[in-house]
This record gives structure tokens, C-alpha cells and sequence, in this order.
């Protein structure tokens, strides 16, 4: 039985993703609307630092919970309770974080008003095109690896195209959120196979997964072992070719936070072509996987 996936689409969630991108210096795909949201998003940065909270710890709970919250402040309450515990939930500080989460929807609203209507039409055609190869890709991966590894059910979340193609893994929401663009940014890599990618991540965070593996690392290291995973599951499905500049590129192109892609390519390339000829659990898999990036000292 392949994975049950139910789409959603939400302003709220690509405004907070637009927050997001903004703080953390992504290239806007848009540089009027970076212009327009910026003091939204300055503002928003501004009152979680207020606060004496992570902004990455808040937002990794933030734009998940948004998809289904609609009330601010009750997003708000729910977020900091999650990523901080029950003392954070103070008066204060749901107030102005609400507010400034409402303040960058509105500015985001404001400025693409038709966000709803774009994202009807672009999120038709990713999900079309997921539909023709998708649950195939997810097959492949499972009988690559272990098919504990795909979940039984993921929300996908589509958002606005701040960046021109983006997509993160929430892991203890059991979500992946993705930009719906209408072309792929790079015609080797198809966003469908960035989805799959992003979606065989999602059950990493189980313990027969991952439990050898520091809880700070999972994120990253992670998300580099499925890439070489996604990308041979996609080749059987004919949505990519065998390249070894693939690796590299998706690497690049899909927004990992590494220092030298191209060293950290190596060592997940030669660390996919051990795996393949071994095929131990994935979960000393996935400790050999950090011990070497940890070793070429590739891990911030």
C-alpha cells in the first residue's frame, strides 16, 4: 500500500515561509514583493528575538501548525507550547508574536492577492504530475532501503513561490511543505522528485530509524541520506538520468545547509555505493553517514 497523501494549500503558511526566507537572506524569487514584505518580516524577527526564543526552533513549529490553524493566536500559543514547553506560553509574548504573524499574512495577503487562486492552479499540475510516477518513485525507495522508511500518510502543503522552488521536511508533523512552482528551476532535477525526496524523509525521526543518530543532526544528515536514495528511485522511474553531477546539484539547488557541497557530495556518494553493496539496517546506516561527515569535519 503506498502512502496516502492529503494536499493542502495555505497563505498563512507561505507567508510565514516568505518570513522565513527573508530572514534567513534567501534569494527572492520576486524582488518588489521581497521589498514589500520585508518590514512585515523585520518586525516579526524583531519580536521573537523580543521574546528570548529561537526563531528557527519557533518557525519549525509555526509554519506546520499553519496549515491547519487559522486563528493567530492560538497558532501562536500551540507553537510556543511545542518548541518550548508550557512556560513560554505567557500573555505577552503570544500577543506580540501573534501580532506580528498576522501583520506578515496581512502584508502578504496585500500583495499577492490572488495567492489562493495561483496556488489552485499550479498545485493541479504538481499533483498531476506526482500522480503519473510518484507512488512508483516511493516503491523504489522502500525496496532500496527498508520499507519501514515511507510513511503510511503525509499533508503535503503547497505555498507561494517566494524562492522559485523550495521545500522543507517536518519531520514530528509528519508534513512536507513545497513551493508549487509551473516549470522546474532545473530541468535534470523535477520538482516531483524533490517531493519524494522531501516525503521519504519523514519517518527518519521514528527511533528504530535514527536513535544512533544525535536528535541535532537528524535534520541534516537526514535529509542527505535519502538525496542519492530519491535520486536512483527516480532514475528507475525515468524522472531523472544517471548522472553523478546530480548529487552535487540537488545538493545545491535543493537548500541544505552545508558548508562545501561539493565535499559533502563525495562523502554521501561514496557512503550510497557501501550502503548498496552492504545494505546493513538504515540505522547504522545512517550513524556511518554522520560519523563520516563528522570525521571530514562537513557538519556545522
Amino acid at each position: 500500500m503506498g502512502m496516502e497523501l492529503r494536499w493542502l494549500m495555505s497563505t498563512s503558511t507561505s507567508s510565514l515561509h516568505a518570513a522565513a526566507a527573508i530572514v534567513h537572506g534567501g534569494s527572492i524569487a520576486n524582488s518588489d514583493l521581497a521589498v514589500t514584505l520585508d518590514p512585515a518580516a523585520k518586525l516579526f524577527s524583531q519580536e521573537i528575538q523580543a521574546s528570548g526564543h529561537s526563531i528557527d526552533e519557533l518557525l519549525a513549529q509555526l509554519i506546520p501548525l499553519s496549515a491547519s490553524i487559522e486563528n493567530n493566536r492560538q497558532l501562536t500559543e500551540t507553537a510556543l507550547r511545542k518548541a518550548f514547553g508550557p512556560r513560554a506560553v505567557n500573555p505577552e509574548s503570544v500577543s506580540r508574536i501573534a501580532g506580528a504573524v498576522s501583520e506578515m499574512e496581512n502584508s502578504f495577503v496585500g500583495a499577492v492577492p490572488d495567492a489562493m487562486t495561483a496556488l489552485e492552479t499550479r498545485g493541479r499540475v504538481l499533483r498531476e504530475q506526482w500522480e503519473s510516477r510518484g507512488p512508483g518513485l516511493l516503491a523504489s525507495i522502500s525496496r532500496l532501503t527498508e520499507k519501514e522508511l515511507i510513511a503510511e500518510q503525509a499533508d503535503v502543503v503547497l505555498v507561494h513561490p517566494i524562492l522559485g522552488g523550495a521545500g522543507s521536511s517536518f519531520m514530528m508533523s509528519n508534513l512536507v511543505m513545497i513551493e508549487a512552482v509551473l516549470a522546474n528551476p532545473d530541468s535534470t532535477l523535477p520538482e516531483t522528485v524533490r517531493l519524494g525526496w522531501l516525503l521519504s524523509t519523514l519517518n527518519l525521526e521514528l527511533p528504530m530509524h535514527s536513535e544512533a543518530l544525535p536528535r541535532n543532526r537528524l535534520s541534516v544528515v537526514g535529509l542527505l541520506a535519502m538525496l542519492p536514495v530519491a535520486l536512483a528511485a527516480a532514475e528507475e522511474v525515468e524522472w531523472c538520468h544517471d548522472n553523478p553531477d546530480l548529487l552535487p546539484a540537488a545538493i545545491e539547488l535543493w537548500q541544505l545547509r552545508v558548508s562545501e557541497p561539493a565535499a559533502v557530495a563525495a562523502v554521501v556518494g561514496q557512503w550510497w555505493e557501501s550502503y548498496r553493496t552492504a545494505k546493513p539496517r538504515w540505522l547504522v546506516a545512517l550513524a556511518a553517514l554522520h560519523q563520516a561527515l563528522e570525521e571530514q569535519d562537513l557538519l556545522a
